[in-house]
């Protein structure tokens, strides 16, 4: 009787090759997961800006806005004084929508997961920093509540091009 059995030999080349392609895949993998952070960074930050600018235009035709209030879900909402009280609001609203950060597991997310913040929430004043990726700031420029400035960063590697996203906005 002849028994089939592979050899150590061949056992030991099936173990390297394994080897082999888990040493490339990984990196790569981190790689393409790292990407799609910096996408989605840059995907919500354009959302939002876009969501503001249209809720703004909707205020000047209208008296009220539907917004997601932080508690009570969708209801219509007077319209904002200004844009810093808009950013305000907005931030309760994508809270309800939860908007998360993309790095959940950074040192900095236990401050805050919600991904929207103004600089001066208690999220905000310890997120709202160059050095921390993954959020969305509001501040006002030079105390203006009339003008805003939003922010983001899209990746705590600093040698990463274009890593701040930034948009003005004045109402």
């Amino acid at each position: 009787m002849i028994k089939k059995a592979f050899t150590l030999i061949e056992l030991l080349i099936v173990v390297a090759i394994i080897g082999i392609l888990a040493g490339v895949g990984i990196p790569m993998h981190n790689g393409y997961i790292q990407t799609a952070k910096i996408a989605t960074v840059q995907s919500n930050f354009d959302g939002f800006v876009k969501f503001m600018q249209v809720q703004m235009i909707n205020c000047e035709t209208s008296n009220t806005i539907k917004l997601n209030h932080e508690t009570d879900g969708l209801r219509e909402t007077q319209c904002p004084n200004d844009a810093w009280e808009m950013a305000w609001a907005l931030k309760g609203h994508f809270q309800h929508e939860n908007w998360m950060t993309v790095y959940p597991n950074e040192w900095y997310a236990k401050y805050s997961l919600f991904s929207v913040h103004v600089s001066n929430d208690s999220g905000g004043k310890k997120l709202c920093r160059m050095d921390v990726a993954g959020y969305i700031c509001i501040d006002r420029i030079g105390g203006d509540n009339r003008k805003i400035t939003i922010w983001s960063v899209t990746t705590n590697d600093q040698l990463t091009p274009n890593r701040i996203l930034r948009a003005n906005i004045t109402w």
